[in-house]
């Protein structure tokens, strides 16, 4: 009925009879059967499937893959699948990984040279990299990496000056190897000897005995390849400065090629291995440190065991009782029963009397252990006191050649953090060492941190390396080197994952003492921070202790294009020493890109008459059509590169409206936040505006947070005042005033006061800049003591925060004809207002 009277009603309001213009209108308001023939409806769900498809298609092949992209960009209308010669590199712990499409292996001197003349030629980065054993992973890098495992030849050994020359690729188990026929060995080791001996050397891997100090101390001589200047020899005799600073040059001067060594006789060491305590550590301490060659102490978390391992030389006449008191599997009984309970406890597949566990070394059953349930408190103590009852029960002694005793089983993958901090000298040492290590377990115990054993202590020598973190002009400086761990004893990527934030949670628990004890970190164990804050203060703690303008001053000559990359993708390429790499170009997004235009398409067809056979018929002939479509087109890229620069200076709330519109969003969400396009405009030239004023503001407070980190005094520092200030003022000592604390403890809060800068001040900054270190020669710093060099380079890094933050209020003046300077202060609601 309803499809018979709507008709006449038509035709009675325009008098006239239903034409074909009115068919639309019938269509839609009749409910009976759609004249359009199933035929049309194929080819136009057809049309829209292939739009889709080809949308895809178009993004596929047109996406602007960066140069260090897994996949290589497609060519049209091939499948472009993964390239065969991309190399998936990772550490030892499986911690860092990066994808290279260029891994240069040279065989010979004269290859590695042709290698980086052409990535000279190329501007393409390299990065050395060596057996990926550092934690950190410093030898990665996307952008290319050049590894030296087949330049692994010795190629002389004098025996009667004691000295080898070797290829930087060969690993130092194989360099031992070799030395033992001529009746010679290395001065000291690592825990492990698979390392090449270039990163050995470049990253100021260490041993341990308060004599000897690292292993770059020695290199006699070394062949460096360098981009600018090609093969350069450095020695004590040839160009002394820079051989300093390459020994430790953390593989960003230049790719060590070859390298003299200082050796010693081949020799035997006897082993003492037993557990003491805290309060016997202590009361022998400065004894066992003089009197032996090599000492390390294992501390076990949550126990009072102290593992104590001695080296030295046999004695003549009192050779040791190699007789230990409990056979092998007695140590281990205590270890695999604990285990079997656990099995039972977290009721795993692993049976607990599967007869394999009696094959299992300590480290392997501690690894087990640990997988059970890696993060709980209370089964890591456990853990802990089963290792400490197994050490009890491995006292006793060994004998064997050097290599073979001063090497550790060290365990599985692990994340470790290792730093080193001065100690006094030999003769007298200051006891910081065991300070340290009581504050480290006290705060432990207090935060209940799952922290398996061991923490690792050793003691080395100083180091005339300006970059080595041990590095002194003191003779007699002795230094310690803590390390604390946390095992991956799992595959399960979540458990790795929280593991991994444990134990940086850990990290940062023992990093909050560093700075009373001068402790900076082992160069392959610094894992750089991703918070700009965080980077800043790192950066800032860098700059204190290591002369790190003489080490960018050395990288500028010898590579002015940056192509030895420093540091790995952790490292942001250049960023942990303040180095500007390539300006990187920003990606723009071609999902949103191609979207945008294809939703055009779909809606220019849409509106064309879908029962014709060839819808396309003169759909590109429309000039106004093709016009839009370059616009909106246009108006993508413009939207997605404008996206990145607004991050920091758009609301989020904005930003999403942003996308939305940008993407083409037609969601319900989408509809509320892209509200119109006059608006999301307005907002564009407002945030550009905002940004620049921003921008001067942020660079403003940023030099002087970094300023106010430089110029903080360590407890210590605080407490040398005082008693300074009391010796010229015959008082007594004075309490510390305390904080007071707001009216009515009322809330306070962080706001930022700008003030005009007087036109005076800018032009005596222009013609005065803050330069107070100006004319001081740092190649003679080695001459003073390491806490000369320590307050040269702090009040230098202070002096450059300062010129800084008056270049930042210069350039602010001549841009808009006067400077404000801002300042961050604590005020009340009351004050605010």
């Amino acid at each position: 009925m309803r499809h018979l009277l709507l008709p006449r009603l038509l035709l009675r309001c325009r008098g006239s009879s239903p034409t074909a213009h009115h068919l639309p209108v019938l269509r839609a308001l009749s409910s009976g059967p759609s004249p359009v023939s199933s035929d049309a409806d194929l080819r136009k769900y057809a049309g829209y499937a292939l739009l889709l498809l080809g949308c895809g298609a178009a993004t596929y092949y047109s996406f602007p893959f960066p140069a260090d992209a897994l996949h290589k960009k497609a060519v049209p209308f091939r499948y472009a699948p993964l390239p065969e010669d991309l190399h998936a590199v990772s550490n030892w712990s499986a911690t860092h990984e990066v994808h290279a499409r260029v891994l240069l292996q040279p065989d010979s001197l004269q290859a590695l040279e042709d290698a980086l003349a052409t990535a000279h030629k190329e501007r393409r980065k390299l990065r050395p990299l060596g057996s990926g054993l550092s934690p950190n992973g410093i030898g990665l890098s996307r952008a290319g990496m050049v590894s030296l495992a087949l330049m692994d030849k010795v190629l002389h050994v004098d025996a009667k000056n004691k000295t080898v020359t070797v290829q930087a690729g060969i690993r130092v188990a194989e360099l031992v190897d070799a030395l033992r026929e001529h009746g010679l060995t290395l001065q000291n080791f690592a825990s492990i000897r698979e390392q090449q001996v270039g990163g050995f050397i470049q990253v100021g891997a260490h041993g341990t005995g308060a004599t000897l100090p690292p292993v770059d101390e020695q290199v006699i001589s070394m062949k460096l390849v360098t981009p600018a200047k090609g093969t350069i020899e450095l020695s004590r005799e040839k160009d002394p400065e820079l051989f300093y600073l390459a020994r430790c040059g953390l593989g960003g001067l230049g790719v060590v090629a070859e390298v003299t060594l200082q050796c010693v006789e081949r020799h035997q060491l006897v082993e003492h291995t037993f557990v003491s305590n805290a309060d016997e550590v202590k009361k022998n301490h400065k004894k066992w440190l003089s009197e032996n060659k090599h000492i390390k102490y294992l501390w076990i978390p949550y126990t009072d065991t102290v593992v104590v391992v001695r080296c030295n030389p046999p004695s003549k006449w009192r050779p040791p009782k190699l007789t230990s008191k409990y056979g092998k599997d007695e140590a281990l009984q205590h270890v695999r029963n604990l285990y079997r309970e656990s099995l039972k406890k977290y009721r795993t597949e692993t049976e607990s009397n599967d007869p394999e566990i009696d094959t299992l070394s300590f480290t392997e059953l501690r690894d087990k252990l640990l997988a059970l349930d890696p993060l709980d408190t209370e089964h890591v103590i456990k853990v802990n006191k089963a290792e400490a009852e197994y050490w009890k029960k491995s006292e006793g002694y060994r004998m064997g050649w050097s290599d073979e005793i001063l090497g550790f089983d060290c365990g599985g993958q692990q994340w470790v953090s290792e730093n080193c901090f001065p100690t006094g000298t030999r003769t007298k040492p200051n006891m910081k060492d065991l300070d340290y290590i009581e504050k480290l377990l006290q705060l432990i115990e207090n935060e209940d941190i799952p922290a398996p054993a061991p923490i690792e202590q050793r003691w080395t020598a100083n180091s005339k390396s300006p970059m080595s973190p041990a590095s002194s002009s003191g003779e007699d400086d002795v230094f310690s080197w803590v390390g604390i761990i946390m095992y991956l004893p799992t595959s399960d990527a979540r458990q790795r994952k929280d593991i991994m934030e444990e134990f940086f949670s850990y990290r940062s628990l023992a990093q909050s003492i560093w700075d009373d004890y001068s402790a900076y970190e082992h160069w392959a164990k610094i894992e750089v921070p991703k918070d700009k804050d965080e980077l800043a203060e790192l950066q800032a703690r860098l700059r204190r202790r290591f002369p790190v303008d003489a080490y960018n001053k050395a990288r500028m000559e010898l590579d002015p294009n940056k192509l030895v990359v420093l540091g790995n993708h952790m490292f942001g390429e250049e960023q942990l020493l303040n180095m500007k790499g390539a300006d990187s170009k920003s990606v723009i997004n071609t999902l949103i890109f191609n979207s945008s235009v294809f939703c055009q398409v779909f809606n220019g067809i849409n509106s064309r008459e879908m029962q014709k056979i060839n819808v396309f018929r003169d759909m590109f002939s429309n000039l106004v059509f093709i016009g839009i479509i370059a616009i909106l087109r246009a108006r993508s890229v413009y939207f997605e590169s404008e996206r990145h620069r607004l991050g920091a200076s758009v609301s989020k709330g904005r930003k999403r409206e942003f996308v939305a519109m940008a993407s083409g969003d037609k969601s319900k969400e989408g509809k509320l936040r892209a509200r119109s396009l006059r608006s999301l405009r307005r907002c564009v030239r407002l945030a550009t505006i905002k940004e620049a004023a921003a921008s001067e503001q942020s660079v403003i407070l940023r030099l002087k947070r970094e300023a106010k980190v430089l110029m903080k005094r360590t407890p210590a520092e605080e407490a040398k005042i005082r008693r300074i200030m009391r010796e010229i003022n015959h008082t007594a000592e004075e309490e510390e005033p305390q904080p007071q604390q707001a009216a009515g403890n009322k809330r306070r809060k962080t706001v930022i006061k700008k003030t005009l800068v007087p036109r005076a001040a800018i032009e005596f900054m222009i013609l005065h800049p803050h330069k107070p270190l100006e004319g001081f020669p740092e190649e003679k710093l080695a001459i003073y003591s390491q806490e000369f060099r320590e307050s040269y380079f702090r009040r230098k890094a202070i002096a450059d925060n300062m010129l800084e933050q008056q270049r930042a209020l210069i350039r602010q003046f001549h841009k808009k004809g006067y400077a404000e300077d801002y300042k961050e202060v604590e005020v009340t609601d009351d004050e605010d207002n």
